[in-house]
């Protein structure tokens, strides 16, 4: 699995960045760079099947493949131990994200404008059509993960997200039973920066 590896001399906690559906390894370095310097850590960032220079067809399974690769990893080679490790996912990459720390290879999770299933985005987007097309085409469903989650969780969304309704985030947050915290950002949409420094301030309280 390619990775992007950012190295943080002196460190000894890991962020495993699941990116968004319009990025790339390339794209994603600066928030990648941001992450190691803000918050004093490596930074692993795994590629998923189909994007970038990783060869295959994307799906939900290759992403969750993909991530758990990038874990065991971690594990591995870096010697770390699950409570040292800390999944970060954004918008699409949540769906990965809760997939693994709902395995237990991680200490926590980072969702930044999470959606509780493809199924519900694609209803949002176009009523019930959309939803009965998008039946098959990912095996993801945030909300049940959150339900059986045990490591502490902090949920970012942007009120003015124009892509998934912050309605995803409050339905996701509810349903857990694990030390958890939201975050509603108002005046915020789905690409807007502010959500990765305010994931980052919440990684310093809640993680550190």
């Amino acid at each position: 699995v390619p990775c992007l590896f950012l190295q943080r001399s002196s460190s000894t906690s890991l962020v495993i960045f699941c990116h968004a559906n319009a990025e790339d390894l390339k794209s994603v370095y600066p928030t990648a760079e941001y992450l190691r310097q803000a918050l004093q850590c490596h930074v692993l960032v795994p590629e998923y099947p189909g994007y970038g220079a990783c060869k295959g067809c994307p799906s939900s399974k290759g992403l969750n493949e993909s991530v758990m690769a990038a874990c065991l990893w971690a594990a591995d080679f870096l010697s770390l131990q699950p409570q040292q490790i800390v999944i970060w996912g954004r918008s699409i990459g949540t769906g990965p994200a809760f997939h693994v720390a709902s395995s237990g290879l991680a200490g926590g999770i980072v969702a930044i404008s999470p959606f509780t299933s493809i199924q519900d985005v694609a209803r949002d987007v176009a009523g019930n059509l959309g939803s009965l097309l998008s039946t098959g085409c990912s095996d993801w469903n945030n909300v049940e993960k959150m339900r059986g989650l045990t490591c502490p969780c902090v949920i970012v969304h942007g009120m003015r997200d124009e892509m998934i309704h912050y309605k995803h985030a409050v339905a996701i947050h509810e349903q857990g039973k694990n030390r958890r915290r939201l975050a509603l950002m108002e005046n915020v949409g789905h690409h807007d920066s502010s959500l990765l420094e305010c994931a980052a301030r919440a990684y310093h309280e809640f993680f550190l």
